[in-house]
């Protein structure tokens, strides 16, 4: 696909070249003085004016273009940001679930020779509390 455009380039800059050399001949064999020549030349100074405008123009679009571009990848990067913010605090938030429920695995405490484990811990303490 590179090589393509690559010498599609290739051969637009030549033939662009093989034009003005005929441009070139057919002025200076078909018009007798230069200041036939100099007229002639002067009569596309209108022309050159409008390329050189529609190049401006073209270029003022294309820095529009990108800059629009430089916008919608700000705000793709702060939505992909907000996201990794959202997944970090939910891993951590899980990895601390499992440590609290590793920990509470090791509680133990005993009432009236029932022995509670785990996450019944708390109901034992809750009955040695108040009992």
């Amino acid at each position: 696909m590179k090589s393509i455009k690559i010498k599609t380039l290739i051969i637009l800059c030549i033939i662009t070249v093989l034009l003005l050399l005929a441009y070139f001949f057919f002025l200076y064999f078909s018009l007798d003085s230069w200041e036939e020549r100099a007229s002639f030349g002067s009569m596309f100074g209108a022309i050159s004016t409008l390329f050189a405008g529609l190049s401006l123009a073209g270029i003022i679009y294309t820095i529009n273009i990108q800059r629009q571009e430089i916008k919608n990848d700000r705000i793709t990067n702060a939505e992909k940001l907000q996201e990794q913010n959202r997944l970090n605090f939910e891993n951590k938030f899980f990895l601390l679930f499992q440590d609290l429920t590793k920990s509470t695995e090791r509680l133990r405490i005993s009432y009236n020779e029932n022995d509670f484990e785990g996450h019944m811990f708390f109901k034992g303490a809750y009955y040695t509390i108040l009992y």
